[in-house]
């Protein structure tokens, strides 16, 4: 039997001016790499000062009078149940 119809592997191998990168890639790829690690990142490099606290008003269910069930009425004053 012949066995003319086999193949072998032979991988490509780059070339000296395939291998190399220019300087403008691995900028444009830093570039990249920075602008990433800034969207992932943008709550903590970006966060502006702390919102002070806003004092809310003394209301009625805070102090134990009112009606315990106008959920209307918790509401409207910002007080959880």
């Amino acid at each position: 039997m012949a066995l003319s119809n086999r193949t072998t592997f032979s991988p490509v191998l780059p070339t000296p001016g395939m291998a190399s990168s220019s300087s403008s890639d691995i900028f444009i790829l830093a570039l990249g790499v920075v602008l990433a690690a800034l969207y992932l990142f943008r709550d903590q490099v970006f966060a502006a000062s702390k919102p002070k606290p806003i004092p809310l008003p003394a209301s009625k269910t805070a102090n134990g009078s009112g009606n315990p069930r106008d959920f209307i009425a918790k509401m409207k004053a910002g007080v959880s149940p």
